[in-house]
């Protein structure tokens, strides 16, 4: 949860359109945080037995591959609605509404995990309860 948590602060701090010392301060935020995602694996080689491992992992892989492909599909969609800056560029508003989806994504998805683990967990102690 702390990944998440500096994931999404400093997406928001970009959204700000900061200047200045902060936006470097901002990336490397959000890069030191990005780096929790590789801890993933470590909580699908809990949650499925020693065998199916290859399997989880090619699909957990594959999922966040084609995830990333529909996110900076999405992000270049969304620029592509500003018009272009004097100089070619993109409009720095278009920017940040691509922060705002990431952003929203990623509180949907962290709030699914959440009731899915809550869920997981009421369950494992109900199993428990009932095999006593």
């Amino acid at each position: 949860l702390l990944c998440i948590a500096g994931l999404l602060a400093s997406q928001v701090g970009l959204m700000l359109q900061p200047s200045g010392a902060w936006v470097p301060a901002l990336w490397l935020v959000f890069a030191f945080f990005g780096a929790g995602g590789a801890t993933g694996y470590i909580v699908l080689g809990q949650m499925f037995p020693p065998e199916q491992m290859g399997r989880v992992s090619t699909a957990a892989n594959a999922l966040t591959l084609a995830g990333a492909f529909f996110l900076q599909s999405a992000i270049g969609w969304i620029l592509d609605l500003w018009p272009r800056t004097a100089s070619g560029g993109w409009d720095p508003d278009g920017y940040t509404a691509a922060l705002g989806l990431s952003a929203g994504l990623h509180l949907l998805v962290t709030a699914h995990l959440l009731g899915w683990t809550t869920f997981a967990k009421r369950s494992d102690e109900k199993s428990h309860r009932t095999n006593r």
